[in-house]
């Protein structure tokens, strides 16, 4: 299969046309793009952007991703239409089994999605050794390193990994009402975990999610808390476990072109962490611990990002760190550079002294220099 670059000019199957590209990266005399330039949409009278859909490798011409043909014009037309590229001279191509590794079939359509959660993208697990593989620590598999690789669809480093950090207590639960980010204000009962000298309150709603779907419990969450690094603790004001999807979802589903988007978790200072059902481990048993805590670690990666990028300097640091490495470290990652960061950090302390983290510093070079110097 192979996709084709996209350039300034062509037109997605609506009609819009793509007015933005890359200075100086050309082809047959036009500008090629990349996600997320704008896109002038006839059919809405709005200016869209594009939008990745599909198989890429993460790759930066003049710090910024090509887009290909067949990703979306993010417009406020619905669905969302696709772009078609006007040239087959030069494109992305793949193997079969690269794409398997990536969740996709031979044509490019993603994959029916296996029991992992969701919510940041599908979960691939499969330690595939093509597409660049990292390597390995002596006596593990060549794969060991691949979780950050590049083209996995979010970080989640083995196991043993996530390593305890902090001391942990948890208080028995006590009565309450809490206004629930999915569905309301509800009963609840209140657990008190005592994390490393700080006291977060973890909500778990009265009645459980409809359906049997599998909702994280208290004891997991404050085991996660264990493996957070000290600026993750701080920002942290409660977190809420919900026994409905996120409400936001639907607009997600529009936003990301992406049909069954159900969110895992989300997080935000003034909200905190909250955690929705993960249906695709319905009828699976617990969810693994592994899981949990990557996905812990993602979320409160997005209020150290908040609290940072109040100096918009020091955004400006990350995006530039991002140009540099010209490659992400998951397709979750590819998204935004709030995504990015909050993968890179989940990268940065999962590989933190384990033999992994040679690998990692060697690929993103930037970003770890970057998460150096904003460490606790």
């Amino acid at each position: 299969m192979r996709r084709n670059y996209l350039k300034v000019g062509d037109q997605a199957d609506n009609g819009a046309t793509i007015i933005e590209g890359i200075d100086k990266v050309s082809y047959g005399g036009m500008y090629l793009t990349y996600l997320y330039a704008k896109v002038r949409c006839p059919v809405c009278n709005t200016i869209g952007m594009i939008i990745p859909s599909g198989p890429r490798r993460p790759g930066y011409w003049m710090g910024k991703e090509p887009a290909l043909h067949n990703d979306l014009c993010a417009c406020k037309c619905d669905p969302k239409p696709r772009l078609i590229s006007s040239q087959n001279g030069m494109f992305m191509s793949f193997e079969p089994q690269e794409l398997a590794a990536m969740g996709f079939s031979p044509t490019g359509m993603p994959l029916p999605k296996s029991s992992l959660p969701v919510g940041r993208g599908d979960q691939d697990l499969a330690e595939s050794t093509k597409n660049n593989p990292a390597s390995g620590p002596s006596g593990q598999p060549a794969t060991y390193c691949s979780y950050l690789d590049g083209s996995k669809s979010r970080i989640d480093a083995p196991a043993d990994f996530y390593v305890s950090r902090n001391t942990m207590s948890l208080s028995p639960g006590k009565s309450t009402q809490v206004d629930f980010p999915a569905g309301g204000a509800a009963a609840a009962t209140q657990y008190d975990a005592k994390v490393g000298g700080k006291e977060i309150p973890i909500f778990v709603p009265t009645r459980p999610p409809a359906d049997g779907l599998p909702m994280i419990g208290e004891r997991q969450l404050a085991k996660a808390l264990e493996k957070l690094p000290p600026q993750n603790l701080e920002n942290i004001g409660q977190i809420t476990t919900n026994a409905s999807a996120n409400p936001e979802d639907a607009i997600w589903r529009r936003d990301y072109g992406q049909a069954d988007f159900s969110s895992a978790a989300t997080a935000s200072l003034k909200q905190g962490v909250a955690f929705y059902p993960w249906a695709a481990w319905k009828g699976q048993g617990e969810i693994p611990q592994r899981y949990i805590d990557s996905t812990m670690l993602h979320e409160t990666g997005h209020q150290v990002s908040e609290a940072l990028w109040k100096n918009p300097a020091m955004k400006q640091r990350f995006e530039d760190a991002i140009s540099s490495d010209g490659q992400a470290p998951s397709q979750y990652a590819r998204r935004n550079a709030n995504e990015d960061f909050a993968e890179s950090g989940n990268m940065y302390w999962s590989s933190k002294g384990t033999p992994c983290e040679a690998e990692g510093r060697k690929r993103y070079p930037a970003r770890f220099a970057y998460f150096d110097s904003v460490s606790k």
